[in-house]
């Protein structure tokens, strides 16, 4: 990972990759409303990729054997959407040079990618703070 948007991509793979897990177990796509519904449970551990998983509010933290995420749920089911604390978080989890960022740094560098517009905050529920990259940086 040697730019923001490797960390980003990364970011998204690896939340993609925690929800197939489940939907592959479930076959559910409404991941938030099956653990509101107790079709999952709150906390536990999937198989020997997420090594173990919470639930809260309107998102999910998943433990990986080699990093961390913590990611809210987004419109129409959606799981890539980052924010400030939740990149340091994620760098945080694993060895990158991003590691020592603080929150404030992470939210200045997408302040810049926001006025270039490769991504965009909706601000739609759930997951208000999230950013999105655009379709051409996907």
């Amino acid at each position: 990972m040697n730019t923001l948007l490797d960390l980003i991509k990364s970011f998204q793979e690896s939340s993609n990759l925690v929800v197939n897990e489940f939907y592959k177990i479930y076959n559910r796509r409404d991941l938030l409303r099956a653990y509101r519904d107790k079709t999952i449970h709150k906390e536990g551990k999937l198989n020997d990729i997420v090594i173990e998983y919470s639930f809260h509010g309107g998102g999910l933290y998943a433990k990986l054997k080699d990093r961390e995420i913590d990611f809210d749920f987004g419109p129409d089911y959606r799981t890539d959407g980052f924010d400030a604390w939740r990149l340091k978080e994620f760098a945080r989890s694993q060895d990158c040079p991003f590691s020592h960022w603080s929150t404030e740094e992470f939210q200045n560098q997408l302040d810049k990618l926001e006025a270039e517009q490769i991504i965009s905050n909706p601000k739609t529920y759930p997951g208000t703070s999230n950013y999105y990259l655009q379709n051409k940086f996907s």
